[in-house]
């Protein structure tokens, strides 16, 4: 812990005679700041400093004190938790001590970002925000004004929800569901006399807490203060190692710490628990090194590490200091990062609250909006044939390829006012061969590089079940799995419209079925992988009484929607 921090501490836990002479001088200021923020707060309850809404929910992820409460690995777990259930999840942060000045989009993946301004490279979004979206895989919004990062983000790609990290002080952003950390420090002392940012009456305005300290302490404040003693609990606990290998991290056994000699790095607030963690696993900590929180690697540094380096086996860092020393030459698998994750009990109970309040959310918006959201048909589409091309199993990103004329045809129908919503099988998920992380990152992929054509689905639905192949929880007959109707069920109460005259466009025999499930016309599309075309295809489906049309590929659906619909007269 670098020297002021360390005194720091020692001043609030007041163990000496010259800590609590110092603690007695730094008091005074205590009161002002509590003052400050009492009447910060009153004027935003009173509504005299205004708050900005956004067209979706925001969950807010905080604590009432400086340093670590397990605040991101919460963000983290809380955004995997929802993309696992089909959300689309944006996490928005400050950037604490970062670089750059202008708002920035991180996007999942190694290197990958969107600057709405110039700046000098990733890392000057903050080594959090880079972590998050690196080493985890979320697309972070990145800027100290976080409603026009956001606005910023939802014009570049859709989100369903945006989960604010350390975001419970940052009330210029309306939030629908308000998450409070709470960890060993419960005096309630403000900053300077303690590491309290805000009195401990602002318990009053979160909507959960989770517990990551002192659960007996907290659970006799929260009964007195809001009459209630059952919190969630969770704790930090190790998950793995992590290692950079080329353009991909990779998680190693925990094990691989027995009975090694290790070099410990960090430059975080509090590092105690880091190396308890290092040393329950095997790790004999021969030498640290602790630098200031967020600090920023130099060559000098570097050349430091590596002279120490040379006596232990390996380096072992944190997450979010990981990003920032891979800049430099390490031997391989030299340096690794301890990947720490929350832990929650009653984790079920906690997502389900929280999608109540997405839920809730969507039914305002729509009883907003009313009758203009069920205006005009829906063109349901398939993915695979339709949207992009046809791989097998579709695995990585790097394997999509939007077919040609594709984004222009979406403009097209929402020139119209028609939606675009994408219903799709995914069985994949099912067998095996891919995650439905994998399967939201590659939906996020296709998305992203239809807006860079100036294109947007309403939509994504996909069913990642299958009835008689694969394990559990995904071998199960689902009402969702094409040509059942789940998903366009689904996405029909979402958007507030009636499949009646709309239309489906795919190149499967579950696609027809599905439109004629659903009362709607069938667009069926040639697919030279299934060795279906023209003639052939007529003969195929004759009889069929949802197929409308038999045309070569999506752009071409779409002109005949359009055609079928006399909205070329209407211009």
């Amino acid at each position: 812990m670098s020297g002021y921090n360390y005194l720091i501490r020692r001043v609030w836990k007041r163990s000496t005679l010259l800590a609590r002479l110092l603690w007695l001088l730094v008091l005074p200021l205590s009161f002002f700041y509590s003052l400050g923020m009492r009447i910060r707060n009153f004027l935003y309850s009173a509504g005299w400093m205004s708050t900005k809404g956004l067209p979706c929910t925001v969950v807010s992820v905080g604590n009432l004190v400086v340093g670590g409460t397990g605040k991101t690995p919460m963000t983290l777990w809380l955004a995997e938790e929802l993309g696992r259930r089909g959300y689309r999840v944006a996490i928005l942060s400050r950037g604490y001590k970062r670089t750059g000045k202008k708002p920035m989009v991180l996007e999942p993946g190694i290197s990958k970002s969107v600057s709405f301004g110039q700046e000098n490279g990733p890392l000057d979004a903050g080594d959090e925000p880079v972590m998050m979206a690196t080493a985890h895989g979320q697309r972070v919004g990145v800027g100290r004004k976080r409603y026009e990062v956001a606005n910023l983000l939802l014009g570049y790609s859709k989100v369903d929800v945006f989960i604010l990290d350390d975001g419970f002080q940052h009330r210029q952003l309306k939030r629908d569901l308000d998450i409070l950390l709470l960890g060993w420090d419960w005096s309630g002392w403000l900053i300077p006399a303690g590491p309290f940012r805000e009195p401990r009456s602002a318990l009053d305005r979160a909507h959960l807490y989770l517990i990551t300290g002192s659960k007996d302490h907290w659970k006799d404040i929260l009964t007195r203060a809001r009459g209630t003693s059952d919190p969630f609990l969770g704790s930090i606990e190790p998950k793995a190692l992590l290692a950079r290998e080329g353009d991909q991290w990779k998680e190693l056994p925990l094990g691989l710490l027995g009975h090694t000699r290790v070099l410990a790095i960090c430059a975080i607030a509090n590092p105690s628990s880091f190396y308890c963690m290092i040393l329950e696993w095997g790790g004999e900590i021969v030498e640290t090194m602790e630098f200031p929180d967020h600090h920023r690697y130099s060559i000098k540094d570097w050349q430091k590490i590596n002279q120490i380096a040379r006596h232990v086996d390996l380096i072992v860092t944190t997450e979010k200091d990981i990003v920032k020393l891979v800049q430099f030459p390490f031997a391989k698998r030299k340096i690794l990062a301890l990947r720490v994750g929350m832990v929650v009990e009653r984790e079920d109970d906690l997502v389900r609250a929280v999608e109540d309040t997405i839920r809730k959310k969507s039914v305002r918006l729509k009883d907003r909006k009313g009758a203009t959201m069920a205006n005009g048909p829906v063109v349901f589409v398939d993915r695979d044939g339709t949207l992009i091309r046809e791989v097998g199993y579709l695995r990585h990103v790097e394997q999509i390829e939007v077919l040609p004329g594709v984004p222009k045809a979406i403009q097209l129908l929402h020139r119209y006012g028609i939606k675009v919503v994408m219903v799709t099988n995914q069985s994949a998920v099912a067998r095996g061969f891919i995650t439905e992380e994998r399967l939201n990152q590659i939906h996020r992929e296709i998305e992203r590089r239809l807006a860079r054509d100036g294109a947007f689905l309403d939509g994504i639905y996909y069913c990642p079940h299958h009835p008689t192949e694969g394990a559990e929880p995904y071998r199960v007959l689902c009402r969702g799995r094409k040509p059942n109707i789940g998903l366009v069920e689904q996405a029909c109460s979402d958007l507030r419209v009636d499949a009646n005259g709309s239309y489906v466009v795919g190149d499967q025999t579950s696609d027809m079925e599905l439109a004629v499930r659903i009362s709607a016309k069938g667009i069926l599309l040639e697919n030279p992988t299934l060795e279906q075309s023209g003639d052939r295809l007529v003969s195929l489906w004759a009889g069929v009484s949802s197929i409308v049309s038999v045309e070569k590929d999506f752009g071409a659906a779409v002109q005949w929607i359009v055609q079928d619909l006399n909205l070329e007269d209407r211009r």
